[in-house]
């Protein structure tokens, strides 16, 4: 039987996937081909080279979920009775920031050069618009709570994933460049 290399569960031995997460499988019995053996010399970071755990989470959230519910924002903003052009406004930039998201999520899934410079650019303007659209909101009368809602909100966001592509071995071992400005 082979194991797979990222849940460790077996496989049939006709097998080139794992049949729950896809990763490659290999057979424990066969030695190691020489170039998988400088991954475990790197102090363990080598079963991190990949899009996986939070960071996948991230990409299939960027990529697939955040367009789904901007679409979505965007529809009902529409089908509201009296619309307020600031409300389409703020949509039509959320709109915008989710394409960014999204080319940001696939160079992420897809390791290019400067993905993680890029997602902390785009967080950064994410923060920044969430900041803006607030002030925007405030001055049209939102009701507080909400108000409130769409300023933590933006904030909760930028500090958690901000600090996990700073912090993150995985975004470590994964993109080389991720320290570089």
């Amino acid at each position: 039987m082979k194991k797979c290399t990222y849940c460790g569960k077996e496989a049939p031995d006709d097998a080139t996937v794992c049949p729950l997460d896809g990763e490659p499988v290999v057979d424990p019995a066969a030695p190691p081909k020489p170039e998988e053996q400088p991954a475990k010399k790197e102090g363990g970071l080598g079963a991190l080279r990949r899009v996986g755990g939070l960071l996948r989470f991230y990409v299939v959230v960027r990529i697939y979920l955040a367009p789904f519910f901007a679409v979505l924002s965007f529809i009902l903003v529409l089908a509201s009775g009296g619309i307020v052009r600031s409300f389409l406004f703020i949509e039509a930039v959320h709109i915008l920031l989710t394409i960014a998201g999204i080319q940001v999520g696939i160079a992420l899934r897809d390791i290019k050069p400067k993905a993680v410079q890029a997602v902390k650019g785009w967080l950064i303007a994410v923060l920044v618009w969430g900041i803006i659209s607030a002030f925007i909101l405030f001055f049209c009368g939102l009701p507080s709570q909400l108000l409130l809602q769409e300023t933590i909100m933006p904030l909760i966001s930028f500090a958690i994933w901000y600090s996990y592509f700073k912090v993150s071995k995985r975004v470590r071992a994964t993109y080389p460049d991720w320290a570089q400005k």
